[in-house]
């Protein structure tokens, strides 16, 4: 695979996102780090990395957060878009590390899931 643009959504409080972006590094890409928190993506932009997830759409969103428990959420019962919207609303509630590869997007925890793409492309 030619890796023309990779994107990681980065927290750089989480071990996990820091791991991925070390991978990233030490393998010579060039990345593009964008600190989630600080820079929030568009309903748009979330709405791309969940149409390029190849997993479960429920698994873009960190159920455990307490923000998450807050809103009384059936995940089952939101479009992708509405999904998009809360979460660009809500934007703790979003799982870390994403990793974009082109048109390929992984949650990369655990980190393996990131190692099985950048190695079988």
């Amino acid at each position: 695979m030619n890796y023309q643009q990779i994107t990681i959504y980065h927290n750089p409080r989480c071990s996990k996102s820091r791991q991925a972006v070390e991978f990233l590094n030490q393998h010579n890409f060039e990345v593009n780090i964008i600190e989630y928190l600080k820079t929030i993506p568009t309903k748009e932009t979330i709405l791309g990395i969940i149409n390029s997830l190849d997993t479960p759409i429920e698994q873009i969103i960190r159920q455990n957060e307490e923000d998450f428990k807050n809103l009384k959420l059936q995940i089952k019962d939101l479009s992708k878009s509405e999904l998009a919207s809360i979460i660009s609303e809500n934007i703790k509630i979003l799982q870390r590390p994403i990793v974009v590869i082109n048109d390929k997007a992984i949650i990369a925890r655990p980190i393996e899931n990131l190692t099985k793409l950048i190695t079988n492309d």
